[in-house]
């Protein structure tokens, strides 16, 4: 019987809010993964929870549809409900937390985010959203 290759674990920082949306707050979390893809998936799911509650997750309602990583560049085509939508401040830090989280691996080079399949100018509405996302574009 072929074995499930053995998952990797690694320690992360991943990005929230303050229950007053006025700072990123940073954790630490283990993920665990087989490869690449996995890896950035799970990396999403983390920003999506969390069990302190002065820590909230930005990107809780949001769907991840899909995820493919190519030559250091994460392609991510989300679904946001409207129940999902925030106002101009905690679209910023939404867009900030993706990016630090998911720059905090060397081999990403950028990120593009689809809604829907598609590239929007906005995620909510307030804050221009870069095709793709860099280090450089993302303050990093």
């Amino acid at each position: 019987q072929p074995t499930a290759p053995a998952k990797k674990s690694q320690s992360i920082s991943v990005y929230y809010t303050d229950p007053q949306q006025m700072e990123l707050v940073s954790a630490k979390t283990d993920i665990s993964y087989a490869d690449a893809v996995e890896k950035y998936s799970e990396a999403y799911k983390s920003l999506q929870s969390s069990s302190n509650p002065d820590q909230v997750p930005l990107w809780g309602k949001i769907e991840l549809k899909s995820l493919k990583f190519t030559d250091g560049q994460i392609i991510m085509d989300i679904h946001k409900p409207d129940e999902a939508q925030l106002g101009a401040g905690g679209e910023a830090f939404a867009i900030s937390a993706l990016a630090q989280t998911l720059f905090q691996f060397e081999e990403v080079k950028s990120v593009e985010v689809l809604v829907d399949g598609e590239q929007v100018e906005s995620l909510m509405g307030h804050v221009d959203l870069e095709h793709p996302l860099t280090r450089e574009n993302s303050g990093l």
